[in-house]
Formats: structure tokens, C-alpha cells, sequence
């Protein structure tokens, strides 16, 4: 169950403190050091926050050409805006990286072996097989871009499942039964660089430039299926093709001047980054593969490619003690090769979020809590410098993902690519994701905090975990606090007015809490009457 570690935990110290005493209230002194409060070390500056983004993930093509103007333009002020209504709350969360799908054309397939229930799961490409760009192609792809533009989204990644289906080996965006190795033909790599680049040099004209591009995702899973059951788009690819496939996009990027950078390799979990995995020995060990200067993929004499680790965090999370591990040596190998970590993309995936119980038994916020606790590990242990959520437009229906998968939830009026409107769900997990990303901005830089009020990040995982972040001007400040346990916890500032310490404005931060009632309410809290609801993340921000 949710609590079966803090639970064993407890009864561990009951037994030897008292026989009698059985209370588990995570506020008892016995399960907090002497201090009994967190210390902000304005001085101890760790890394430097990119971005917190949000992935496309296909369904802008159906929501941003068809719908409404009323019905997109509230998708898109949900994600992207910055602004405060009337009476001071976000009116969205606003992201400050877009993630764009580059399509691979298989909504204009007449076949395209997708099932049919995965309608949306298709993508269109604005390069023909003669060679030729039709950009009626991707409509509504750009009007969410240009969408995040006018919102002040600072940055936009391009992100590639599958080369164009008439350049692959099957006719296919994704691996059938017998293709071998990464779906693209061998004679194809400098046409699928040309398509990348032509891409890429198509939104520089429109001044929407890409920022970013990343070839392959997930290359670790085949993807495969037999066709007319397809969920979507996507191809293996090993280490070694992947080198050859950006030598290939880097020769076609510098000769026309194309100003994208590459991001690799969008590993499908944490582990394949740092370490050799037998059920993915081709695509494994990644950051020593691409980054290590004595290997043969070594990736640091392309000027297109950045060094940058991309991956996602599924699959990483079985249990406190595991998830922190798993991060613990990405960091090592990170910091020993020179490199950061953008986590590109994560949403709640297989049944550890149940922890040993029943999805029945679970709410919004179950899930939103179990995602911060994701987000709160990779930046604070693994230093990740961009965090992106998986999708901002989920299809709930097609499978169990109302509250797992998206930011917001659609449901048109018919299931087809040309329904023209439907309703769209604001999902607990975009308000939670906002306590991030709508108040930690480009260039802050996180702040180490101690958390003496438990004795060890697994107790702090089920009970307070803190975060905390300086303004790029130094002025401002961001605490993030995110309460797993069912109990209200109180939370001294221990270093709060003294010498070597710090104070804010008024001695009053603005806060906002989400919860199962909340999303993002504001209000004002004395820095010495902090408390934090049980099952709730809340913010605070000062001037310093």
C-alpha cells in the first residue's frame, strides 16, 4: 500500500522508544532530527533550470486546425500563459519549452496500419515521396506553435518517432515482424537528414525557429506490430545507427547553416543512460556510448549536437530507495563526462504507482503526487536542467489514462481526424505540474535545501520533500513543498532572519496550493506560519 514502507518504518521506532506509544503521526517528534525544520543555502548554488515543456504528442493536429478558436485558444492559455486573473491565480501554467512532433506522414497513407481506434495517433508530413513540401500539411502543429510563441514560451523542440514512412524499410512508421534494425533504408540517411533540415529551415523563415531537434525516441522498445494493430509511430535504433544518422543530419546541418541543435538519445528509462542493459545491449550504456571521447560513437566533434543527456523517467520508479538510485549514478556519470540531463519526457506508466493497491481506490491527486515526487527526484538528485511532461492533449479514452497520461483531456464529437470541436478537461496533473514550471523560470538555479525534519530522502519521499530555486536576477525565490502523507505538516524555516540566513519581503510569501480541492490557490503565509495540507504540493515565492 501507499504507506507500507513509512508504516514499517514507524513501527520499527514505536517498538524501541515505547510499547504504549503507537502514534504515527508523521509530525511526531521521533520521526524528525532535533532541528525540526529546513535550512535554505542561499550560498550552495547547484544547477542552472533550462525549461519545464510539455510534449504535443499529436493530438495539437486535430485540436489546432479543426476546433473552435474558443475551445484551442483555452488549451493554449492553459499551457502556456503566464498571466494572473482577478484575484491572483495562474490562469495557466505556463511552460517554457513547446514539444513539437515532426510528422512522419502516416495520416496520409491510405494504409497505414494503424488500429483504428489510434486515429489520432497518426501524423501528417509536409514532404511528399516526390520530393516536393506541401505545408497545408501540419496546420494545426503550427498553430499551437505559434501559439506558445505569442505566450512567451522560450524554447521548441522538434521530435522525430519515425522517419517518413516512404523512406522506411517496411512502408511503415513502425517495425513489423522481420525488419531488422532502425526503420530507415541504408541509402536513406542523407535524404531523412535533408528532410530534417528542410524542416527545420521552413519554421526559421515563418520566425518560429526550432531550438532543438531529436531524431530518435525511445530506441531501446522495436515498436513493433503486425499491421492493421498499430498504436503508433515508432522504430528501434541502435547506438551505432544513431551515430550514423547524426553524422549524417550534422553534414546536411552545417552546410545549410540550419541553427537547430540535436539532443540524443531520448532513452526510454533511466538505466540505459548509464549503464549496459542485456534486453537492450545495442541501445544501451548511452552517455559513456555517445559522450566517453574513446568511443567509436563518440558524438563531441559534431557542432550540430549539444551535451545534452536526454531520457525519460519510466520505468525508473519501483520504489523510493530504487527511483533515488537509479539517479544517484546518472548523476555520477554525468558529472564525471561533463554533460546534463534533460528528462524529455515522463507520465505514468505500468502499475508502481498502485503501490500494492487498487486503482479504484486512487483520486486526481494520487497521481499528481506520485508524478511530483518523479519531478522532485530528477531535480534534485539526478540535476536535471529540463523536465518535460509526456502530453498536454491526452485522448483519455483509448485507454485507461484519464488521470495518467495528460495535462488536459479531449474528447471530440466524433472519432475521426475531422471532428471539428469537443469538450477539453483541465487534469490534476497539469495544476501540480504548474507548482513547477509556471514559477520556476529559464535561468533560476536550484538552491540546496536540508531537510532535517526526517532523517533520510525515503522518509522524506513519503512524508516532505523541498525544493527550492533563486531567480537568474537574485531577487526571488521558489520553495516547492509537496506533502505525500495524509497529515498537515508544519515547516520551520531554521536559517529565516539570521546572520548568514535570509528574509523576504513583508516576511509574507505568496502561495499557491494544489490539491484535491485546489489548483493552484493563491494566498499569503507568514515565512513563520508555514503548513503544508497532507496530500498537497504548494509553492511559495518571495522577494528576497
Amino acid at each position: 500500500m501507499r504507506y507500507k514502507f513509512l508504516v514499517a518504518f514507524t513501527a520499527g521506532l514505536v517498538f524501541l522508544a515505547s510499547c504504549e506509544d503507537t502514534s504515527t503521526d508523521p509530525n511526531d517528534p521521533r520521526f524528525r532530527s532535533p532541528e525540526q525544520g529546513i535550512t535554505l543555502q542561499l550560498e550552495n548554488l547547484q544547477q542552472t533550470v533550462h525549461h519545464f515543456g510539455a510534449s504535443d504528442g499529436w493530438s495539437a493536429e486535430t485540436i489546432g486546425e479543426n476546433w473552435p478558436d474558443s475551445e484551442r485558444e483555452k488549451v493554449a492559455e492553459l499551457l502556456f500563459s503566464q498571466e494572473l486573473d482577478e484575484q491572483g491565480k495562474p490562469k495557466g501554467i505556463g511552460l517554457s519549452m513547446w514539444r513539437t512532433n515532426i510528422g512522419a506522414g502516416s495520416a496520409n497513407q491510405p494504409d497505414n496500419g494503424f488500429a483504428d481506434g489510434a486515429w489520432f495517433r497518426a501524423t501528417e508530413c509536409p514532404l511528399l515521396p516526390d520530393g516536393t513540401w506541401d505545408w497545408s500539411q501540419g496546420q494545426g502543429t503550427r498553430w499551437f506553435i505559434n501559439k506558445a510563441k505569442e505566450h512567451g514560451v522560450d524554447y521548441l523542440t522538434g521530435w522525430v518517432t519515425s522517419p517518413p514512412y516512404f523512406m522506411t524499410k517496411n512502408g511503415y512508421t513502425f517495425i513489423t515482424p522481420g525488419t531488422g534494425g532502425y526503420n530507415l533504408q541504408p541509402d536513406k540517411y542523407d535524404v531523412f537528414a535533408a528532410y530534417l533540415s528542410g524542416y527545420a529551415q521552413y519554421y526559421e523563415s515563418l520566425d518560429i525557429p526550432l531550438d532543438f531537434i531529436s531524431p530518435i525516441n525511445e530506441p531501446q522498445y522495436e515498436w513493433s506490430a503486425e499491421p492493421g494493430t498499430a498504436a503508433q509511430e515508432g522504430s528501434r535504433c541502435s547506438n551505432a545507427e544513431a551515430f550514423t544518422l547524426v553524422q549524417a543530419i550534422d553534414q546536411q546541418f552545417q552546410a545549410d547553416g540550419v541553427n537547430a541543435k540535436l539532443i540524443l538519445p531520448e532513452s526510454g528509462d533511466i538505466e540505459s543512460l548509464y549503464a549496459f542493459k542485456g534486453n537492450f545491449p545495442n541501445a544501451s550504456d548511452q552517455g559513456a556510448t555517445f559522450w566517453d571521447p574513446s568511443s567509436d560513437e563518440y558524438l563531441g566533434n559534431f557542432n550540430s549536437v549539444v551535451p545534452f543527456l536526454a531520457g525519460h523517467s519510466y520505468w525508473s520508479n519501483s520504489s523510493p530507495n530504487v527511483a533515488i538510485g537509479h539517479r544517484e549514478e546518472l548523476l555520477r556519470m554525468n558529472q564525471s563526462l561533463g554533460l546534463e540531463f534533460w528528462q524529455t519526457e515522463y507520465s505514468i506508466l505500468g502499475t508502481d504507482y498502485q503501490q500494492e493497491g487498487s486503482p479504484s481506490e486512487l483520486i486526481d491527486i494520487d497521481y499528481a503526487l506520485w508524478a511530483a515526487r518523479i519531478m522532485h527526484w530528477d531535480l534534485t538528485i539526478a540535476n536535471a536542467t529540463g523536465w518535460s511532461w509526456w502530453t498536454s492533449m491526452s485522448r483519455a479514452q483509448f485507454s485507461d489514462h484519464k488521470f495518467r497520461f495528460g495535462l488536459t483531456n479531449w474528447y471530440p464529437t466524433s472519432e475521426t481526424r475531422s471532428n471539428s470541436g469537443g469538450e477539453v478537461e483541465e487534469s490534476k496533473m497539469l495544476w501540480m505540474f504548474g507548482n513547477f514550471s509556471r514559477f520556476v523560470r529559464p535561468g533560476y538555479q536550484r538552491i540546496e535545501v536540508t531537510n532535517d525534519l526526517f532523517s533520510s530522502e525515503e522518509l522524506e519521499a513519503e512524508n516532505l520533500m523541498v525544493s527550492s530555486f533563486l531567480s537568474g536576477s537574485g531577487d526571488e525565490l521558489v520553495i516547492i513543498l509537496i506533502n505525500y502523507s495524509e497529515e498537515n505538516i508544519e515547516v520551520p524555516i531554521l536559517n529565516y532572519g539570521t546572520d548568514g540566513g535570509f528574509s523576504v519581503e513583508g516576511d509574507v510569501f505568496n502561495a499557491y496550493v494544489t490539491n484535491q480541492t485546489f489548483n493552484l490557490q493563491p494566498s499569503e503565509v507568514p515565512f513563520d506560519e508555514i503548513t503544508v495540507r497532507g496530500r498537497s504540493i504548494m509553492t511559495l515565492v518571495g522577494k528576497l
